[in-house]
């Protein structure tokens, strides 16, 4: 998998917002293949054990924001393959029934956020 550069990540997740209201699908997931790039991201970074990828909602722009980061108290913890994504309350409202994923991209790979099946909905690049 080719690496891509954390801050271009950082910016792609920033910008994302999901338009569509998810209730077939119960919680977020971490598919397999966004687990291997968020793992590719921390070994780029050299991060802790500890660390994974903390997604909240920004406060003055109301849209997601990720990082590397360790847990934070009330964070809702889901793990893959020995990755951890850290869900702030807002975020994981957000994101509810969603799944992140990793695909191919112009440069290199990208997060994907795939929505539960709606009617002409197409997975969200983010990279």
């Amino acid at each position: 998998m080719a690496a891509t550069p954390l801050s271009r990540v950082v910016d792609a997740l920033r910008t994302l917002v999901p338009t569509t209201t998810a209730r077939a699908n119960p919680g977020f997931a971490l598919a397999p293949e966004g687990a291997e790039l968020l793992n590719t991201l921390k070994n780029e970074a050299n991060a802790s054990r500890e660390t994974g990828l903390r997604i909240v909602i920004d406060p003055h722009h109301r849209s997601l924001s990720m990082s590397l980061a360790v847990q934070q108290l009330h964070d809702r913890v889901i793990g893959t393959g020995g990755s951890q994504v850290f869900l702030s309350a807002a975020a994981a409202q957000r994101l509810h029934g969603c799944t992140l994923r990793a695909g191919p991209a112009s440069r290199g790979t990208a997060f994907y956020l795939d929505r539960p099946a709606t009617a002409g909905s197409q997975p969200t690049p983010v990279g």
